[in-house]
């Protein structure tokens, strides 16, 4: 899955200024009355942007399952944040500061840590997290060294189970993503660059790893890189019906730097919600085949298929709801 604070699953159209027409009423006078002297006209006064609204919490969990790697789990961002400048203009209309937490809970693994986000413009957020990553001890989804597996397929993978290293891990990302729109297409890039520091139990001996979580095989100090671009049609876009519906592709490239394992996939992605309300999330459907793996083993083989749902709360001063919902 992409993994932004709004990963590709975040999707929101930019809102239009919209034009109140004032239409004259009819004069009703018999005769007409003689001209005045028109008015000196005084100088018209700047549009002064939206007060921004006070401080507002939000909070966007999501639950997700994916095959090849098969997985399940949920996450969240719970954040307070405060709206920067804010105006009609497309560029200033979300802008915002937050700060608040991470959080992910596997069968595996559970994830914890701080999380900020800075969205100076529409079209650009940076995300920072610094996260704890503890492994369930025992569970099959454990780290396995990478001596005890022929490839990356399921099959291999549970049949090394009692190989599994328990680990945690500490992770610190960086990720940036921009966000373009023009008519119905929606242009997505997300770069997320990841520090990996891991910690064996048990006394076993630091190696590598294969990390269910990237699925890469990684080092025990690894630097993981990240990219996704993502192109979007928009084939409702929630005014003649009340449902979005976007459909498009994608291109996802990972690579570990120590162990230079890699992978591409290439696919299909969609997001639709059905009905404009705060129970109804956004179901994200992504398909992805391998065109490059390092391993050898999964290249047109085994798709990587994700199905996500993810809602979105905002409460607070001055927030109606989710934007662009009334």
């Amino acid at each position: 899955m992409l993994e932004t604070e709004e990963p590709l699953m975040t999707l929101r159209p930019l809102l239009a200024a919209l034009t109140l027409l004032l239409v004259p009423a009819d004069a009703d006078a018999e005769e007409p009355l003689p001209p005045e002297e028109p008015a000196a006209e005084e100088p018209a006064a700047e549009k002064a942007p939206p007060p921004a609204p006070s401080p507002y919490f939000h909070f966007a969990p999501v639950l997700g399952a994916q095959v090849f790697p098969l997985g399940v789990g949920v996450y969240g961002t719970p954040q307070l944040r405060v709206s920067l400048y804010r105006s009609e203009s497309k560029l200033f209309q979300t802008t915002h500061f937050g700060i608040g937490a991470w959080w992910r809970v596997t069968p595996a693994f559970a994830e914890v840590g701080p999380r900020i986000d800075f969205t100076p413009l529409e079209m650009l957020t940076l995300s920072v997290t610094g996260r704890y990553v503890g492994s369930w001890t025992g569970s099959a989804g454990s780290r396995i060294p990478v001596a005890a597996l022929e490839n990356k397929r399921y099959a291999t993978r549970a049949g090394a189970e009692g190989e599994a290293v328990a680990t945690d891990a500490f992770e610190l990302i960086i990720s940036p993503t921009l966000r373009l729109k023009g008519g119905p297409v929606i242009v997505l890039y997300n770069f997320s660059w990841t520090h990996t520091w891991l910690f064996f139990r048990d006394g076993d001996t630091p190696q590598p790893v294969y990390d269910g979580g990237v699925d890469l095989y990684i080092a025990p100090a690894d630097r993981i890189i990240q990219q996704q671009a993502v192109v979007l049609g928009e084939i409702l876009d929630g005014t003649k019906t009340k449902t979005v519906l976007r459909l498009g592709g994608t291109v996802r490239h990972k690579r570990a730097r120590v162990t230079e394992d890699r992978s591409v996939n290439v696919g299909f992605i969609g997001t639709v919600k059905p009905i404009p309300h705060v129970a109804m999330p956004d179901i994200i459907v992504q398909v992805l085949a391998y065109v490059l793996d390092d391993s050898g083993e999964r290249v047109l083989w085994a798709p990587n298929v994700v199905l996500a749902f993810r809602w979105t709360f905002e409460k607070g001063p001055g927030v109606r709801g989710i934007p662009g919902v009334e």
